[in-house]
């Protein structure tokens, strides 16, 4: 069965009397029944935003989702800084995921996103010593790391607020400084 979001006023529990069919759209409709009596259901297929989907952890939620379930869609923004970022957007392009040049520090760069149902935030720096590095002594260092995690966080807590998507939250045993 794919992973889909129901059309809204759809409850769950549904027993369905006829195939499910696409139409145009991405649509699947079927007739189901609600509390015994029978209805037409739409339902449209899951929206995935990932946030650093170049990066490891990113580009592997990717190809995971594809491979698992029918009817996700995929998208995802970079800043393709990292190496080996350009050689995961080729591979996740040639997959059909919509990859987006842009960076999540930077608000403006929100306007250009496609529509998401969940929000995969997985674009933080990952080590917190990069904030305590050789510029740490005039604060530059501090202020990456602000910018790089806590901001680009809060940019796409309002991008999901105006969504009205999920938010998933990736992070590592790094953020540890042990």
């Amino acid at each position: 069965r794919p992973a889909v979001r129901r059309a809204p006023g759809v409850l769950a529990g549904l027993s369905f009397s006829a195939p499910r069919r696409r139409v145009p759209g991405m649509a699947l409709v079927c007739v189901g029944r609600v509390r015994g009596r029978p209805r037409l259901i739409i339902e449209f297929p899951m929206r995935i935003l990932i946030a650093g989907i170049c990066g490891f952890t990113g580009s592997t939620l990717a190809e995971s989702f594809l491979a698992r379930r029918e009817g996700i869609r995929v998208a995802g923004i970079d800043n393709l800084m990292r190496p080996g970022a350009e050689l995961n957007r080729m591979r996740l392009r040639a997959l059909g995921v919509e990859v987006i040049h842009g960076d999540v520090r930077c608000a403006s760069d929100f306007a250009t996103l496609p529509a998401a149902d969940w929000v995969v935030h997985a674009a933080a720096n990952p080590s917190v010593l990069a904030g305590v590095g050789s510029s740490a002594t005039d604060g530059a260092g501090a202020r990456q790391l602000f910018e790089h995690n806590l901001a680009s966080l809060v940019n796409l807590l309002e991008y999901a607020r105006a969504q009205r998507a999920g938010m998933i939250l990736i992070s590592s045993s790094r953020v540890y400084s042990i």
